[in-house]
């Protein structure tokens, strides 16, 4: 699988879904281990800061554009411009997509 490959397709998904343009990465931060030669944990960073460049956000997506199988462990959050964010974590194949939630009235103390 490429890491790239199944963000896009993810966006691409979520666009659809939320029939929004607003569907963009917002910022986000990824992580992953992969392991050298003598079978020690290297340890990557990926960060894409809010208000980036396009230039940012192409240098953000190479760096993603990796091959990866499940001696991978991959966990990151990649906020979107819709307030939506997705997540994922070490253990789960797959990146999980977020809703934002209202608080509800009960919970908002009157003024």
């Amino acid at each position: 699988m490429n890491a790239k490959r199944e963000l896009l397709d993810n966006l691409g998904m979520h666009e659809n879904i939320r029939n929004s343009e607003d569907a963009q990465v917002l910022c986000a931060r990824v992580t992953y281990t992969t392991f050298d030669e003598k079978d020690n944990d290297v340890y990557h960073k990926i960060i894409l800061q809010k208000d980036y460049t396009q230039e940012e956000y192409d240098k953000f997506l190479n760096e993603m554009d990796f091959d990866y199988d499940i001696m991978y462990e991959i966990d990151g959050i990649i906020w979107l411009k819709d307030g939506c964010w997705y997540t994922r974590d070490y253990d789960w194949d797959n990146w999980s997509m977020n809703y934002p939630v209202e608080i509800p009235k009960e919970l908002i103390k009157n003024k």
